[in-house]
């Protein structure tokens, strides 16, 4: 049996992993492997430098997948190696979901050091077989002034990646670069973000740098705490909340969005078709019960349960044709931005239904939208 995806979430600043239920349960019943952790230690006077963070989740997923291949052993299932994995992340924890998988593609890229030997193993290593990203109204930073030493800019790594990924030449000398410009990304922003979120540091910026194959939703009337469950008092005082949207009717689209990506890119892997950015090898969920795993790494945990299958006949995603993508093929992306415009849209036609008229939906590679 194949092993099912794992999905590693990251929160916003200070906000709790229980504060995305909604989200998660829309993961888990898509039959992902859902893994959260908390930061208890962090305070709004003393926050985590970003650099840190991003180590962290490398060294969480580390932990989780390990016990996650641990569990597949003794259940004979297939090794974790074919497992489809993906990093989702909330403001300020889609930001350090970027870091986390621009740290990945160095350490998959495998450069020397001036002694001729390879990089010493580190948490982020674990992340090497990345599939994509889920970044949820993502925010670089905020109003108030940050030091750029603790708090570096995702935005300035990603343009320089798309700089890079332009050029022709660039692939045999920035193999990073070249990894992160495989790497497909679901990006889901509020249209009501900007007392929360400077523009210039928003989801638009985010798709416009990312160097790969990316869908943006724009969800209009969306405010930047809307993502999380409903909680009237958090979110009137600390940032406004859309206008004649239901409680939880946000979470819940995205939730939806995030499990048609995740579904969508699984099951291209599992086809058999070119694989995501770091070149691993077949994997998506298929069957299964729910089951724990990998509890009290890092206060976080993993759950799984369900049946995964994309839209389409058999779990196959329906191409732009019509038709069904199968395998083999060349490409150099695993996904088209035509086919996350679509998985986006189908979202719409399901549990997200409610919004179909309240979002823009639009599709890119490397910052140039083309769908």
């Amino acid at each position: 049996m194949c092993p099912q995806p794992a999905v590693i979430l990251s929160g916003g600043f200070l906000q709790p992993s229980s504060a995305y239920g909604i989200l998660a349960e829309a993961l888990l019943a898509a039959g992902a492997v859902l893994i959260t952790y908390d930061k208890p230690f962090e305070r709004l006077t003393a926050p985590v430098d970003d650099l840190d963070s991003a180590e962290l989740l490398g060294a969480v997923a580390a932990e989780a997948l390990r016990r996650l291949d641990r569990g597949d052993a003794r259940g004979g299932g297939s090794g974790g190696g074919s497992r489809p994995v993906f990093l989702a992340g909330h403001s300020r924890g889609a930001k350090i979901s970027v870091l986390a998988a621009v740290a990945a593609a160095a350490a998959a890229a495998g450069s020397c050091g001036s002694d001729g030997q390879p990089p010493p193993q580190s948490p982020s290593s674990a992340l090497a077989g990345l599939s994509g990203l889920v970044l949820l109204d993502p925010a670089d930073g905020s109003y108030e002034p940050q030091d750029p030493f603790r708090f570096p800019s995702s935005l300035a790594v990603l343009r320089t990646a798309s700089a890079a990924a332009a050029t022709a030449e660039a692939a045999p000398s920035d193999p990073a670069g070249s990894r992160l410009a495989a790497l497909p990304a679901l990006v889901v922003g509020a249209g009501r973000n900007g007392d929360c979120v400077p523009r210039k540091a928003n989801y638009g910026a985010f798709f416009e740098a990312w160097p790969g194959p990316s869908a943006l939703v724009t969800l209009q009337d969306a405010g930047h705490l809307q993502f999380l469950d409903p909680s009237p008092d958090l979110q009137r005082a600390v940032c406004a909340a859309g206008r004649g949207l239901a409680p939880g009717q946000v979470a819940s689209a995205a939730g939806a969005l995030a499990a048609a990506f995740v579904r969508g890119v699984a099951a291209r892997r599992e086809d058999g078709a070119t694989t995501a950015a770091f070149g691993c090898g077949h994997g998506a969920a298929a069957g299964g019960g729910s089951r724990r795993a990998g509890e009290g790494a890092a206060d976080g945990a993993a759950a799984c349960g369900g049946a995964v299958g994309g839209p389409g006949e058999g779990g196959r995603q329906a191409g732009p044709d019509g038709g069904t993508l199968g395998g083999g093929g060349g490409d150099v992306y695993s996904v088209s931005p035509a086919e996350l415009r679509a998985w986006c849209q189908a979202a719409f036609a399901g549990a997200a239904g409610g919004l179909r008229n309240r979002v823009d939906v639009s599709a890119g590679r490397r910052g140039r939208a083309v769908a």
